[in-house]
C-alpha cells in the first residue's frame, strides 16, 4: 500500500522528466546519501539488481542528469556525481519526497516517531545479523 502510494506521487515527474521510477531513486539516493557514490552502493543498499541499477545509471548519464569518474586507486569503481542539471530536478522530487513523508506522519507524536524509529533501528540490526554484509 505505501509502495502503491510513493510510486503515484511521482507519475507526474516521472512523466514530465522522462524519469523511470528506478531513475528517480538513484538520483535521490546520491543526494541523500553521500558518500555511498557507486551502482555497487546503491544496489547493495536498495537491495536491487546490478543490472537494473547499470541500466538506469546509463540512462541518467545519457540524459545529462549523472556524470561519473574512475576512482584513483580502483578502476573497477566508478563515483557517480549529480548535475547541475539533477540537482534543479532533484529540489523538485526533495519536495514530494517531503510531503510523502509529512502525509505519512500526521497525527504521529514525536515520541511515537521516537519510538518507532528506535524499534526500527532494532528490526535493521536483526537483519544485519542475520543476513552478513554482502548476502542482501
Amino acid at each position: 500500500m505505501v509502495k502503491k502510494l510513493y510510486e503515484r506521487m511521482w507519475s507526474d515527474t516521472r512523466k514530465h522528466y522522462e524519469l523511470t521510477q528506478n531513475e528517480i531513486d538513484v538520483l535521490l539516493f546520491l543526494k541523500n546519501f553521500a558518500p555511498m557514490d557507486t551502482a555497487g552502493d546503491i544496489a547493495r543498499c536498495r537491495a536491487l539488481s546490478r543490472s537494473l541499477v547499470s541500466k538506469s545509471v546509463e540512462s541518467l548519464i545519457q540524459c545529462g542528469y549523472l556524470d561519473g569518474e574512475p576512482d584513483s586507486r580502483d578502476r573497477r569503481y566508478f563515483h557517480l556525481k549529480l548535475t547541475e542539471k539533477a540537482e534543479q530536478v532533484l529540489r523538485e522530487m526533495q519536495k514530494i519526497r517531503s510531503n510523502f513523508w509529512s502525509m505519512l506522519q500526521e497525527g504521529v507524536t514525536p515520541e511515537e516517531m521516537e519510538q518507532f524509529l528506535r524499534v526500527l533501528g532494532k528490526m535493521r540490526h536483526n537483519l544485519e545479523k542475520i543476513l552478513p554484509q554482502g548476502q542482501e
